[in-house]
């Protein structure tokens, strides 16, 4: 059984600025892009382990002691969404840990991005897969899932690199939250203007190469931040989006036929059994029969042997009276 991560972008409920608390909602029952959702109540059965260790960690990564940024002071399932309450290890020479705290606390969402075990999960059913192709019902609805970590995916803290890996970023969950942090800027790194913040970076660190570089990233923001795209470029956003739904879809279809094989040697696998099944439940109600009808010739046997034990005792007991002569 391999490990399936999901990634969310979630609202803070409550930040406590002095302990370094927050509220997040990591899961709820949101189909997601690749037509899948879990059910909220699969977390119930199987949230032990991951209370017993309860770790949050930066990314999914475990290569260093750092990368974990915090824990989860509890975790529960509550109004349709499983929730944790984060303690962050802020001020205690963490930087993943304070870039963490700063993202959640001052934009109010955060990415998180849960890691567990699917024990079971439902399949749509074929008439229902052009709804699911609308996202209108899911593909595949997880039932029984076990968490094992939960993870805040960190966009990068230096100015340049988060406006480059904007356009590298391949899953929309993530580009769309690095889109909603480049737009928001102002608040993290108090300035007004983030595009000359991602100039004066790049020329103390890349003079050489980043002449070009500089000028397409500074269109790019200021382009964001104004909001003013052009209908063409519009209409080929639309088009690459459009794209990358088809790639996605037309995965899931072979996906799909091949589950479909998949169910078919399950069936036959079940019919097999139903039929030693009842197999074994035919010999066992004839030996039944048996076992009675053994019982039944034993006791008409004994009936019988007292019969005659008894006309026995009669005879020998009792004289034969001779019919009188007239």
């Amino acid at each position: 059984m391999e490990k399936v991560t999901k990634t969310f972008v979630s609202q803070i409920k409550t930040i406590n600025e002095k302990d370094f608390t927050l509220e997040a909602v990591v899961s709820d029952e949101t189909i997601d892009r690749y037509g899948e959702v879990i059910n909220i109540d699969a977390w119930k059965k199987r949230l032990g382990n991951y209370k017993s260790h309860p770790v949050l960690v930066s990314s999914h990564s475990y290569g260093k002691l750092t990368n974990q940024i915090g824990y989860a002071e509890k975790i529960y399932v509550k109004d349709g969404a499983l929730v944790a309450k984060f303690k962050y290890f802020v001020g205690e020479g963490n930087p993943e840990a304070d870039w963490g705290w700063k993202l959640a606390s001052k934009f109010g969402q955060a990415a998180y991005s849960v890691g567990f075990l699917p024990f079971s999960y439902e399949r749509a059913e074929e008439k229902d897969h052009e709804e699911a192709k609308m996202g209108k019902k899911p593909f595949l609805t997880y039932t029984d899932v076990e968490l094992l970590e939960v993870s805040q995916v960190l966009v990068p803290a230096n100015p340049s690199a988060l406006a480059k890996s904007f356009d590298d970023e391949e899953d929309l969950v993530i580009k769309e939250y690095t889109e909603s942090i480049i737009n928001g800027m102002d608040k993290v790194f108090n300035t007004e203007d983030f595009s000359e913040l991602i100039l004066e970076d790049l020329n103390t660190d890349e003079v050489t190469k980043g002449k070009s570089e500089v000028t397409s990233i500074k269109m790019i923001v200021d382009d964001k931040k104004d909001k003013e795209i052009k209908e063409e470029e519009m209409k080929e956003v639309v088009a690459e989006i459009k794209m990358y739904i088809d790639e996605k879809f037309a995965v899931i279809e072979e996906f799909m036929k091949s589950l479909s094989v998949d169910d078919e040697e399950l069936d036959e696998q079940m019919q097999l059994e139903r039929e030693k099944k009842e197999l074994e439940d035919r010999i066992a109600k004839e030996r039944e029969e048996k076992d009675a009808k053994e019982k039944e010739a034993e006791e008409l046997n004994y009936i019988m042997k007292l019969i005659n034990d008894t006309n026995k005792i009669v005879k020998e007991h009792i004289p034969v009276q001779s019919e009188k002569v007239d």
